[in-house]
């Protein structure tokens, strides 16, 4: 479980990397942030990172149960 959790987080890192590099990428070429903005496109499977988007499916999850458990235990 200890490898999924690093293995969700990794991907959502990468991920939010990916997303900014596109948007930075479509600025400098003088499209607007989100030109051709696809999701669906993303999670596909003729997408060659497709598990990365997958596995920050997974790092969401993991991030909220964490915060979440640090925010019950505060209290």
């Amino acid at each position: 479980m200890k490898n999924l959790k690093w293995f969700g987080k990794l991907c959502l890192a990468l991920a939010i990397v990916f997303e900014f590099g596109r948007i930075f990428g479509n600025v400098t070429e003088g499209y607007s942030p989100f030109y051709l903005f696809d999701l669906s496109q993303r999670f596909s499977m003729d997408n060659n990172t497709f598990i990365i988007y997958w596995g920050a499916i997974l790092g969401i999850f993991f991030v909220l149960a964490d915060a979440l458990h640090k925010f019950e235990n505060n209290e």
